[in-house]
């Protein structure tokens, strides 16, 4: 009978520090779950979606279209003789062929 009670209170006490293992576990397990929540939410706050970045990417492509153009347009203007310079050619040219002559 001896034998059995010591039995009893040996397992008795395995399961006591079993449990109390188990709520230690169960605590850090309910800690990690919360960081884990935490640093989804700061992602999902600090990280845009993909269909923003794809309208973002969008805006950017066409306002280098937009650049794209307007440098055409600048280098066509800025190549163009004004007609001050071409009236300024012209005499430039008359003269000359008036002093060959």
């Amino acid at each position: 009978m001896k034998s059995t009670e010591t039995t009893l209170a040996a397992t008795n006490h395995n399961l006591e520090s079993t449990a109390t293992l188990m709520a230690r576990a169960n605590s850090e397990n309910e800690k990690v779950q919360i960081q884990l929540e935490e640093t989804k939410a700061e992602l999902d706050f600090n990280m845009p979606n993909e269909i923003e970045l794809e309208k973002e990417i969008e805006v950017l492509k066409d306002q280098v279209k937009e650049g794209q153009k307007n440098e055409e347009k600048l280098n066509q203007e800025s190549f163009k003789p004004t007609s001050s310079f071409s009236s300024f050619a012209q005499t430039y040219d008359n003269h000359k062929l008036i002093n060959e002559l």
